[in-house]
């Protein structure tokens, strides 16, 4: 074909030379191709897009007439049914009319459930006695599915609670529109009827009893009368039997309507009650093999549960502090007392007293995902409600972290910000700071020191050095406690009324220097002139008060000083002997005369200038070098040794850790990220400060424990953990609970914190901290740790798609939803149904399959009757072995979680929670 009406070869003479140099630059055959392949593709588009256009208007049109005549027969039936009848229908059918005529049809049964008496029927089913916590009125985070083992307590199949699902607006719903519809089509059948009846009618045509007078059309009479009166009785009779066969059709569809009404309500509840029960009919394997492989450990499971409810009520106003929301996995997988999807699990007064710890990874969002969550919802709970009136009490709290940046994170949170009572130990403006040392026993001290010598620097297999270094540090304190009252304050740190202490520390000044010329110790010298002690002043003595002007005696620094400097030690003690020599002298001031003469002090005194002057002099050093290694490095810190270990502290600008013990909420700014060594002693000491201030307060008024609690929030634990002594974190949460500190803490895995304390002291630390959570980590000992813990439950594999391992799972891949009441596609059938609702039987493993059963047929000779019956056993036995299979297949007790399940990241966490005296367990979403 040529479209373009030219052959190339045959004209290319006669064009031009324009035609021709376009000719041969572009030939036409090519352009005539194109041009075809254009035209084509222009007429497919064309027909691509007119003929499903076409096939929509046709079809269209072809279904008019039948919307057309549809929308007739509906004004019809409309016009057909009076307006009373359907009001009174709707009205019948309200919710409150049903039923009250429900109630009133049904009453004097005896049957409590036809009664009415819920509990009553619910009783007689699952005594309270038995099972009381399904009588009680549960705190959301512990109610549980009613499920048990893949069935109801009792063992009652679970597809009973379809009965929940048949309520009294389903009833209305589907009476109404079955009834409404049974009267439309009772409408249509009598149109029919009627029909029927004029057809009939027209067909017969006019009728009389009488036979037609043929005789009165003979041509001879032609008489009228008799053929007018045959055909009046013909129509008469006609529209008698008209009116008969017509009325007859009527009665016959109003008869009709009632029954029609009847079985096609019971129709219409018995297809929704079916839709309403196909989600608990799935059947589970755990309804078959776990509920009766468990049976012997279910009744004291049930009971601890009833048990942990009945706790949970016992206050109902106490605070319930949300930790996350579970997945629902653990309940899935076997676990009972666990939650179901998407429920709170949460912490109550009681269990966050029990302590929390959560482990994770390097910026897996310990504190963005768990800290700040749990500090918002600590600090803006109520946690007392007084009855007589007065504001409730307000927890108090206690911010530090190894590093000294959490506080920035907390403070700003709306619930601790908006109190006004919140403080900040550290060397900012506006910080405050405390005496280390204020308050504590020199054997405090010394133990004190040694705990956190063990944190910063690690504990030593050979313990000789540390031991005596604790030694040394106690006996100094001792000299130091007393010193203190002794050397006078510098001009800067004076109290206004302390000129009598000036007085004092002069005269005792002489005698320090008597003493020290005399060079006997046994006597202490008396006191001399004035004038003798401003000579002996000029002396460059190492304990000279002009050493005291940069921290006290009874200081971190101050103690050190003593520690660390034999003859700093030495002068110390012979100043207090001569001190003590001028208050017996003179008589006054005989309780600190009492305290010089005390056996303590003479048993430091005696250590100082005997054993520890005479120990050789590589001893010493190596026992002041474990000294040094914690204290040392605070001459290159100022602004800390300033505020926590000079002493010399303005009252005004001291805050004590019993500040977070009377309610308020106190942060610790002093960490290892700005000040290294430095920050994490002062960070440790304060905790530990913290933990003797309560042991404190529980011995003096162990009802202030009761009334005050206060929330320890800590960040990197294991850089503060500590052990050895009372006071330590291994040995505190011992007791904690009855000191009212309860700690909330985080840090990254078991081995950071046997790397502190031990593998058998993180252990115990472990089994005190009762709440425990795990985000996502890579060590496999804390992933093994928190395996374990929570322990197996007994699974197969799941191969087939016909069931659910358990309800749980079940309740997660099909949950027991509320279905339509009528899908709209319900047919009014004239087939008679039986009244009666019953739930349906769970389905097996796996269905009866038909398809291999022979058909029976028969010849003259013979028939397969035989091969017939052989295949329906072949099929019922191919079933049951099939279900054999699929109840035990790789059935065993399987680890509750593994690693990787562990290991979700983005906020999921495994949660260990306790709760009323019980836990819960699951895979959590900590950002829910």
């Amino acid at each position: 074909m040529d479209l373009f009406q030219q052959n190339l070869a045959r004209n290319l003479a006669s064009l031009d030379s324009t035609t021709a140099l376009a000719s041969t630059l572009m030939p036409y055959s090519i352009m005539s191709s194109f041009g075809e392949v254009v035209v084509g593709g222009a007429l497919f588009a064309a027909v691509a897009c007119f003929v499903p256009l076409l096939g929509r208007l046709t079809v269209r049109t072809a279904r008019a007439p039948r919307r057309i005549a549809g929308r007739l027969w509906s004004r019809l039936i409309d016009r057909l049914i009076p307006h009373g009848v359907t009001s009174r229908i709707d009205a019948f059918c309200e919710p409150a009319r049903l039923d009250k005529w429900l109630a009133a049809r049904t009453a004097g049964t005896g049957n409590p459930l036809l009664d009415g008496d819920i509990r009553a029927a619910a009783n007689a089913t699952w005594p309270e006695d038995r099972y009381r916590w399904l009588y009680r009125n549960i705190p959301d985070d512990l109610v549980r599915p009613p499920t048990w083992d893949g069935r109801l307590p009792g063992g009652i199949p679970v597809t009973w609670l379809a009965w929940r699902h048949l309520t009294i607006d389903a009833i209305s719903t589907i009476a109404r529109t079955q009834i409404q519809r049974s009267v439309r089509y009772s409408a249509g059948m009598a149109v029919v009827f009627a029909a029927a009846a004029l057809l009939s009618v027209c067909l017969t045509g006019l009728h009389s009893a009488l036979p037609y007078p043929d005789w009165a059309r003979s041509g001879e009479l032609h008489a009228l009368i008799p053929q007018i009166a045959w055909y009046a009785d013909a129509i008469i009779t006609t529209a008698v039997s008209a009116a008969g066969t017509l009325g007859l059709a009527l009665l016959a569809a109003a008869v009709m309507a009632p029954g029609l009404a009847l079985f096609n309500v019971v129709r219409g509840l018995q297809s929704y009650f079916a839709r309403a029960s196909s989600a608990l009919a799935t059947p589970t394997r755990d309804a078959i093999v776990a509920y009766k492989n468990r049976a012997d450990i279910r009744a004291t499971e049930q009971e601890a549960y009833a048990r942990q409810v009945d706790l949970a009520l016992m206050n109902p106003d106490a605070p319930v502090i949300k930790v996350g929301v579970a997945t629902g996995i653990a309940r899935a997988r076997g676990s009972m007392r666990s939650p179901g999807v998407g429920q709170d699990v949460a912490l109550d007064a009681e269990s966050i007293r029990q302590h929390v710890i959560v482990f994770g990874g390097t910026g897996e969002g310990k504190t963005r995902a768990f800290l700040q969550p749990m500090a918002r919802r600590i600090f803006g709970a109520t946690w007392d409600k007084p009855t007589d009136g007065t504001p409730p009490r307000r927890i108090g709290g206690y911010i530090t972290d190894g590093k000294g940046v959490l506080y920035k994170d907390l403070i700003s949170l709306p619930e601790l910000a908006g109190r006004g009572d919140l403080r900040v130990l550290g060397t900012d403006d506006g910080h405050y700071g405390v005496n280390l040392v204020a308050g504590m026993t020199p054997l405090e001290v010394a133990t004190m020191l040694k705990t956190v010598s063990a944190q910063v620097i690690g504990e030593k297999e050979d313990v000789f050095w540390s031991e005596q270094a604790s030694i040394i540090v106690y006996h100094s304190a001792v000299i130091a406690s007393v010193l203190e009252k002794i050397v006078p304050l510098p001009e800067s740190a004076k109290e206004p009324d302390a000129a009598e202490v000036d007085d004092a520390v002069s005269d005792a000044s002489a005698s320090w220097e008597d003493l020290l010329s005399s060079g006997d110790f046994d006597e202490p010298p008396a006191a001399q002139p004035a004038a003798a002690e401003g000579a002996d002043q000029g002396d460059d003595s190492d304990d000279s008060d002009a050493t005291w002007k940069n921290f006290r005696p009874w200081s971190l620094q101050g103690i050190a000083h003593l520690a660390t400097n034999p003859d700093a030690l030495d002068a110390a003690f012979r100043r207090i002997a001569a001190h003590g020599k001028l208050i017996a002298d003179s008589g006054k001031d005989q309780e600190l005369g009492d305290l010089i003469n005390s056996r303590e002090v003479a048993i430091s005194g005696d250590y100082a200038l005997g054993e520890w002057k005479k120990m050789a002099q590589d001893t010493r050093s190596g026992i002041i070098a474990n000294v040094s290694s914690v204290t040392g490095k605070f001459s290159g810190a100022p602004p800390v040794a300033a505020r926590f270990a000079s002493g010399l502290l303005p009252p005004d600008q001291i805050t004590d850790v019993d500040y977070a013990l009377n309610g308020g909420i106190l942060a610790v700014a002093i960490g290892e990220s700005e000040w290294g060594t430095v920050g994490q002693v002062v960070a440790v000491w304060l905790k530990t400060r913290l933990f003797i201030a309560a042991r404190k307060r529980q011995i003096a008024d162990p009802e202030a424990a009761k009334r005050q609690s206060v929330a320890l929030l800590v960040d990197e634990f294991q850089m503060l953990a500590t052990k050895g002594g009372s006071e330590s974190d291994a040995e505190f949460f011992n007791i904690a609970r009855s000191t009212g500190v309860f700690m909330v803490a985080a840090t990254q895995g078991l081995p950071s914190l046997q790397k502190r304390l031990g593998e058998k002291h993180t252990q115990d630390l472990l089994n005190n901290l009762r709440t425990k959570v795990c985000l996502r980590i890579e060590e496999q000992e804390t992933l093994e740790y928190f395996q374990k813990m929570a322990g197996e439950t007994l699974r197969g594999l799941v191969v087939d798609d016909e069931y659910f391992e358990t309800q749980g799972q079940r309740e997660i891949e099909f949950p027991d939803l509320p279905v339509p009441f009528l899908t709209g596609a319900e047919q009014i059938s004239l087939r008679p149904a039986q009244p009666g609702l019953e739930t349906h039987q769970m389905r097996p493993l796996k269905r009866f399959d038909p398809r291999f059963i022979l058909r029976y047929y028969a010849n003259k000779h013979s028939d397969n009757a035989d091969a017939v019956t052989g295949s329906i056993k072949d099929a019922y036995w191919r079933q049951e072995d099939k279900e054999r299979e699929m109840r035990g297949h790789g059935v065993e007790n399987k680890p509750l979680f593994t690693a990787t399940d562990i290991k979700q990241g983005s906020n999921f966490a495994l949660a260990y929670v306790q709760r009323a005296g019980g836990h819960t367990i699951d895979v959590i979403d900590l950002a829910a």
